[in-house]
């Protein structure tokens, strides 16, 4: 799909709920429109947007691209932007890993409240999009969950975008929204313990946006 603007109407297709990937490719001189593949082996940007529980940056409705999107988390790692008056006043942090045949470097990149909003992994070789965000995702996730677990906090990923360095696609991870519904009214039956126990947890992972 080429695109001449800012803005697109795009149907979101699938189950409510359900994890979708949103492709832009851009035209450029070394790969015309409609010559290139979406994506090859080569090298690949991942960023993630972090976000609080219950205050998403986008609707989801109107999802967006992160090139200048900064998100935010309980993850304080800096001043805010109008108490920072020196070259000592931390401004990012670099989070290194590494496995068997890859090592990866993330930069965590605060808000102006000094809140880290954003983690990029700049260059990741993979075979194509959805194997970059594999990777970066699983090299990442330890520290995600290690900082959960230790500071007693939510860490929420929001959304991922996947930058193919070579072709220039755009990948972006949507959910397809949920449908607006009316309750019934009426008189109900009792609901079995059993019942209202998992019809609790159903509602609890229906409130979470992890596909697990």
């Amino acid at each position: 799909m080429a695109m001449f603007s800012a803005t697109e109407k795009v149907q979101i297709r699938g189950l409510p709920g359900e994890e979708q990937r949103l492709f832009v490719i851009f035209g450029t001189t070394d790969w015309p429109v409609g010559s290139r593949p979406i994506s090859i082996p080569g090298q690949f940007r991942v960023q993630f947007l972090l976000a609080r529980p219950g205050r998403l940056k986008f609707s989801e409705r109107e999802p967006l691209f992160l090139t200048n999107v900064v998100g935010n988390s309980h993850l304080g790692i800096g001043k805010p932007v109008s108490q920072r008056t020196g070259d000592e006043d931390i401004v990012g942090m670099i989070l290194k890993t590494q496995g068997e045949n890859w090592q990866l470097e993330f930069k965590c990149i605060p808000n102006d409240d000094g809140y880290i909003g954003k983690i990029v992994v700049e260059r990741l070789f993979a075979r194509d999009c959805a194997h970059a965000e594999s990777v970066a995702y699983q090299a990442l996730a330890s520290f995600l969950s290690s900082w959960s677990l230790i500071l007693d906090i939510p860490v929420l990923v929001e959304t991922i975008q996947v930058t193919d360095l070579t072709t220039h696609t755009e990948m972006l991870r949507v959910d397809a929204p949920y449908v607006e519904m009316k309750p019934g009214g009426g008189i109900v039956s009792a609901y079995s313990e059993d019942f209202r126990h998992f019809a609790s947890v159903y509602r609890e992972g229906m409130n979470t946006n992890s596909p697990f």
